[in-house]
């Protein structure tokens, strides 16, 4: 990631296509619903979303830490980076998708 992209991640500057709260939901349910999230968006070309899965008790939250292991095992996500303050901080992160292969 450059330097550009990495400080405009930080200030939370960075244009967000789409944001799915998974806030209430339990872990096995969260799971499905974050997949195909992530399938629809990169499907529609989304750039960047924000998947907010709250902080948990203590900043400690089973979600928490289970979407973090999700999302970087998905096949159609490049990177992720945690969210400013703005828009959830600890209780949200910032997803880069893969750019989506057009065939010619």
């Amino acid at each position: 990631m450059d330097w550009k992209t990495e400080r405009k991640l930080k200030k939370g500057e960075i244009s967000i296509d789409a944001i799915l709260d998974l806030h209430g939901f339990y872990v096995l349910e969260a799971s499905q619903i974050l997949s195909k999230f992530l399938h629809q968006q990169h499907a529609q070309g989304a750039k960047w979303v924000l998947v907010i899965h709250g902080k948990g008790k203590d900043g400690k939250g089973e979600l928490k830490r289970q979407c973090g292991n999700w999302l970087l095992d998905h096949p159609t996500v490049n990177f992720i980076h945690p969210a400013a303050p703005k828009d959830g901080g600890e209780g949200a992160v910032y997803v880069k998708l893969k750019r989506l292969n057009r065939a010619s």
